[in-house]
């Protein structure tokens, strides 16, 4: 009788320690949903010459992202980068 009152408890408890860890593990991947949500607020666009310009400068070249551009839209890309590659 003792032991049976004993594994209810011990069956009880897990039980509510499991719910409680699945809850918080659904508020951490609705956090991290909103975080990737936030991070994608740099809107693209065209520059008059046709390339491809985040909100920082960023242009995108066939290898990637190039970071050293000046946020100058009015600048071709020969001239709003570096020609010695990526800093």
């Amino acid at each position: 009788m003792k032991k049976s009152r004993i594994l209810t408890s011990a069956a009880s408890l897990l039980a509510v320690l499991a719910l409680s860890v699945s809850a918080a593990e659904a508020k951490t991947k609705t956090f991290h949903r909103y975080v990737a949500k936030a991070h994608n607020r740099c809107p693209v666009h065209v520059t008059v010459n046709g390339d491809i310009v985040d909100c920082n400068g960023w242009r995108l070249r066939p290898t990637g992202w190039d970071n050293t551009c000046l946020n100058l839209d009015y600048l071709p890309s020969m001239y709003a980068c570096s020609s010695s590659g990526r800093r």
